[in-house]
C-alpha cells in the first residue's frame, strides 16, 4: 500500500507542477500585454508633448499623416542639434520620424498608428495605436474566442486579440 500512496503523491505533484506551468506562462502573456499597453501610453504622452511645444506646425496640420508605415521618412533633417535651425515643418517631420521609430522598436512589425486631424476642431488630434495580442479574448465568457475585437479602434472584422490606445488629443486655441 506506500507504493501505491507515493504513486499517487507523485502523481499530484505532477499535476502541481503543470498547473503551475501554465499559470507562468500566462503571466508572462499578460506582463508583455500590459507593457505594451502601457508602452502605446508613453508614446502617445510623448506625441502630445512634441505637438504642443511645435504649435505653428499643429495649427498648419503638419503633424496628420494616414499611417506611418507608409511615410517615407529617409530625408528627415535631424532638428536635435541645437544647432541647426529648423522650421516648424521640418521640426515636425523630425519629431514624426523619432515617434515612428520609438513604436517601431517597442512593438511587433504588427503595430498600426494613426494621427488624424478630427472633424470637429482644427486643434484636436486621433491617435490610434493598434496591434496583435498575443492573449486571445473572451469578453462573454462562453469559453471560445471572440470573433471581433472590442477595443477603441472599433471597425468590422477586427481580431478579437487586437488590442489598441486611441486618445484624443485637443490643444484649443494656443495662441498662433
Amino acid at each position: 500500500t506506500s507504493l501505491i500512496e507515493v504513486m499517487i503523491a507523485g502523481f499530484l505533484f505532477v499535476v502541481g507542477l503543470l498547473g503551475l506551468l501554465a499559470t507562468q506562462g500566462l503571466a508572462i502573456k499578460m506582463s508583455n500585454s500590459s507593457s505594451m499597453h502601457t508602452s502605446a501610453t508613453i508614446l502617445v504622452s510623448e506625441l502630445y508633448d512634441r505637438v504642443k511645444a511645435n504649435p505653428v506646425a499643429m495649427e498648419a496640420g503638419h503633424y496628420t499623416t494616414a499611417n506611418f508605415k507608409a511615410a517615407d521618412w529617409g530625408g528627415v533633417r535631424d532638428c536635435s542639434n541645437v544647432e541647426l535651425t529648423c522650421t516648424p515643418l521640418q521640426q515636425a517631420m523630425f519629431d514624426q520620424a523619432r515617434w515612428k521609430a520609438s513604436l517601431e522598436s517597442q512593438f511587433p512589425s504588427n503595430v498600426t498608428a494613426t494621427i488624424v486631424r478630427t472633424a470637429a476642431a482644427n486643434s484636436q488630434f486621433q491617435v490610434n495605436i493598434i496591434w496583435q495580442d498575443a492573449i486571445q479574448t473572451d469578453v462573454n465568457q462562453d469559453f471560445q474566442e471572440d470573433n471581433k475585437s472590442s477595443n477603441c479602434a472599433n471597425g468590422a472584422d477586427r481580431p478579437a486579440n487586437e488590442k489598441a490606445v486611441c486618445a484624443l488629443m485637443d490643444f484649443g486655441t494656443m495662441g498662433v
